[in-house]
């Protein structure tokens, strides 16, 4: 690292295990970071202090076991996208994106 930069906190899923794939895909807006995982996305904003909080937890409402939601992820100001490349949405494997 170049001089200036310090590393901060490291972010965790709190329910998290093995397998979870976390930090699969990583998305940041100013204070808003998204991380992706297997089967969900988690959602940390910076605290006044610098930390993060403790994430909040995106889950497709219609989502089924492998779709693969959360190995994409986007954000833009306060819209977050999250891809499910293998969801149904019109079809075995034609894939959906959630927005939130």
């Amino acid at each position: 690292l170049t001089s200036g930069w310090t590393q901060q906190p490291k972010l965790l899923a709190s329910d998290g295990k093995a397998g979870d794939n976390f930090g699969v895909d990583v998305a940041i807006s100013g204070d808003t970071v998204v991380v992706g995982a297997n089967g969900y996305a988690y959602v940390y904003t910076r605290r006044n202090d610098g930390g993060f909080g403790s994430g909040s937890k995106l889950v497709p409402t219609d989502g089924a076991s492998g779709d693969h939601f959360g190995e994409t992820v986007a954000i833009d100001g306060d819209t977050i996208v999250v891809g499910a490349y293998l969801g149904e949405g019109k079809g075995i494997g034609s894939g959906s994106a959630y927005v939130y």
